[in-house]
């Protein structure tokens, strides 16, 4: 099935979407290009990941969205965390990152309490194990998927109207009423459109599927609905890729529209400059990573 934009989207504008020029950036990150701290705070990522999950295990919101998960079954694809079920690859993404989130020793963003991370190595393992992958792939993929979630945080900041930058930047416009899980699906989807092999086009419609999924209600981070936000982010970030790779369509400027992501979440007008921007080897991911040393610290 073809992945070609609609026409009458082509027709009324010939420039590319920004969500097309995000995926042609991002689909040529190279393991061989990348600087070694980028593929250092991969691993660090991964690392930190797994052992705020190991502490996850026990929470009781985990194991109820579990429980339900391995009722559900389904194509054994990809292995629940310090469990051993296979389930389908959505539903262990979004497990495993519950898993993590819910111990609240995941990683955060230096600029907001985005936790990329635990989206980026739910989604990351989980595809890479259904397309038996290499750790390069998965890393690279990671690395993608980190400065997509950066990328969009800086856009919803300047689309604010706010002089600072990234998510927590937008507080003034919208109250920061939505959960910084809205972006931290982009990176997922990025990741597993890497992984997938999907192509420019492709990408792009997994990023605007992500644009019209995501939620998440900022007060939510008081109770259990800060790791269902996780979860959902995650399941989204595959679900949107894998739909992308089968054909699915929507619209090109899902993104910068009036009405689009970036006027509904950002509260303003849509500034795309830092999204699109050439991408250098100053990724995101060496500049913004931060680590918890105590559960629910922020760096």
């Amino acid at each position: 099935m073809s992945s070609a934009w609609p026409i009458a989207a082509q027709a009324q504008d010939s420039s590319p979407s920004s969500a097309l020029v995000v995926a042609r950036i991002l689909n040529r990150v190279s393991f061989g290009d990348l600087p070694p701290a980028a593929v250092k705070h991969a691993k660090i990522i991964l690392a930190s990941t797994l052992a705020s999950a190991a502490s996850g295990t026990g929470i009781g919101s985990v194991r109820i969205v579990r429980e339900l998960a391995k009722e559900q079954g389904g194509q054994p694809e990809a292995t629940v965390w310090f469990d051993g079920a296979k389930l389908p690859v959505a539903e262990a993404a979004r497990v495993n990152a519950m898993l993590s989130d819910a111990a609240a020793s995941d990683d955060s963003d230096l600029r907001n309490v985005a936790h990329t991370g635990t989206c980026l190595t739910a989604v990351g393992l989980a595809i890479g194990a259904r397309t038996a992958a290499t750790g390069a792939d998965v890393l690279q993929a990671m690395v993608a998927g980190y400065e997509a979630a950066g990328r969009l945080g800086e856009a919803l900041g300047a689309s604010s109207g706010s002089s600072s930058r990234g998510v927590g930047a937008i507080s003034g416009s919208v109250g920061r009423a939505f959960h910084a899980s809205s972006i931290v699906a982009f990176g997922g989807a990025v990741t597993a459109a890497r992984l997938l092999r999907l192509t420019e086009e492709q990408m792009a419609h997994a990023i605007g599927i992500t644009a019209t999924t995501v939620g998440g209600l900022a007060i939510g981070t008081n109770s259990w609905a800060r790791e269902y936000h996780a979860g959902n982010a995650a399941l989204c970030a595959v679900n949107a890729a894998l739909a992308a790779g089968r054909g699915y369509r929507v619209n090109s400027d899902m993104l910068e529209a009036p009405g689009g992501f970036l006027a509904v979440f950002g509260g303003g007008k849509p500034d795309t400059s830092n999204l699109t921007r050439a991408l250098d080897n100053n990724y995101q991911i060496t500049r913004y990573l931060a680590i918890k040393l105590v559960p629910g610290a922020h760096a």
